[in-house]
């Protein structure tokens, strides 16, 4: 009986212990939220790769268009679609520190996609651009990064430029798994607190020597893409497509492209992806539906939310599950920006979007 009796005080001390183990879903530990993401060219270049008035022109446009798009992310890319020139890189991180400080983005996330860590541009896109606007910045899209120490001196980097700036808010990090290394250290890097996100690269194939073919690498790559929205799970984040392609001309074979695309960002979305980047601004809308559920399941997931806090407000136990209540949270949001829930349906419950979210993330 004594025997009993100490295993019995056991097995509170170990109840005790791991009731403060906070349950972790996909996205319980997400700062934002999201569907799709469009890239738009931090600077257009004319033929001659020269910045000169008509190409002023046409950049100034490319920001005018992709500000009025219906899209839940926009990034400003300085390291793909500026060409490898100290000079051209310089000019177009002015163009977005310019854009960010003149652009109404609305309720967008707001990113930047900066130069690899190991590149010579990357010191002045982080200190020429976060440094000027970090306040107005949500995610840093980080590409190249080999393993989570580089990520992590990365953070450590944003966090760094914020306080010397006396900013509060933090730089997440979206970071491009476009390698086999990374990959294979997918998990350690998830688990880095400012990490928002991990997004399967269109470059990863290559890495690894796999031929695929569009219409068939989601099925041919099936092992490796389903592997990344459990493992950012396991850490509270996210996994975002960020394999894109463009649309054709002609009209019969862009609408046969456009139902291709819409089929593999429902496959995207099955396999437990959150959001995808998108290749073509006709494109969102097609994409961004696929990751937006019904407003019957979204009507169903803001009752089970509310009736939680409710409860948990009554010092009752509640008797809906905490982490099904997190995971579920991501369909609000998306019906929230895809105008099937409204403000007036939070107000039924005795809510606002913000203030039900804070009661959530706060239990």
């Amino acid at each position: 009986m004594d025997r009993l009796t100490q295993v019995r005080q056991q097995i509170r001390n170990y109840r005790l212990k791991h009731q403060r183990t906070t349950p972790v879903v996909r996205g319980s530990r997400s700062p934002y939220y999201r569907r799709g993401v469009f890239g738009v060219p931090a600077l257009v270049t004319g033929p001659d790769g020269q910045f000169d008035t008509a190409a002023r022109s046409s950049s100034q446009k490319a920001v005018n268009d992709a500000l009025a798009l219906p899209v839940d992310c926009l990034f400003f890319d300085l390291d793909t679609s500026v060409p490898q020139d100290d000079e051209l890189k310089e000019l177009a991180r002015r163009q977005v520190v310019a854009i960010f400080r003149d652009a109404n983005f609305g309720n967008r996330v707001r990113a930047i996609r900066c130069n690899p860590l190991r590149s010579q541009w990357f010191e002045n896109d982080l200190i020429n651009v976060v440094g000027a606007i970090g306040e107005q910045l949500d995610a840093l899209i980080l590409p190249g990064c080999e393993t989570a120490d580089e990520v992590r001196d990365v953070q450590t980097i944003l966090r760094n430029i914020q306080h010397a700036a006396g900013r509060r808010n933090r730089v997440f990090i979206e970071a491009l798994i476009d390698s086999p290394r990374a990959f294979a250290q997918a998990g350690d890097i998830a688990s880095l607190e400012d990490v928002a996100s991990l997004v399967f690269s269109a470059r990863f194939a290559r890495t690894i020597g796999a031929s695929v073919t569009s219409d068939t690498w989601r099925t041919d790559l099936a092992a490796v893409r389903e592997h990344l929205p459990v493992i950012a799970a396991a850490h509270g984040k996210v996994a975002v497509d960020g394999v894109t392609r463009g649309l054709p001309r002609q009209p019969e074979a862009r609408a046969n492209v456009l139902q291709q695309l819409q089929k593999e960002a429902e496959l995207s979305s099955a396999q437990g992806y959150a959001a995808s980047w998108i290749g073509h601004k006709d494109a969102i809308t097609t994409i961004q539906n696929a990751f937006t559920p019904t407003r019957e399941r979204a009507e169903l997931a803001l009752q089970f939310a509310a009736r939680y806090v409710k409860t948990s407000g009554d010092n009752r136990r509640p008797s809906i599950d905490y982490a099904m209540v997190i995971a579920d949270w991501s369909l609000v949001r998306a019906a929230y920006s895809a105008g099937l829930l409204t403000d007036h349906d939070f107000q039924q419950h005795g809510h606002t979007l913000p203030a039900l979210e804070h009661a959530i993330q706060s239990r």
